[in-house]
């Protein structure tokens, strides 16, 4: 039950681990787009 209960944590253990690294590459994506867009905001208002 042990080894099971085990494996069956690393599998849990891995998909969270792959769902937060999408979750920070969308939200860097996103992060980096709003950033171009308020320097440009900055930059058409100076």
């Amino acid at each position: 039950m042990k080894h099971r209960a085990r494996i069956r944590f690393a599998y849990i253990f891995q998909a969270y681990l792959y769902l937060s690294v999408l979750v920070l590459f969308t939200y860097g994506n996103n992060s980096v787009f709003f950033r171009e867009a308020d320097i440009g905001y900055l930059l058409d208002n100076l």
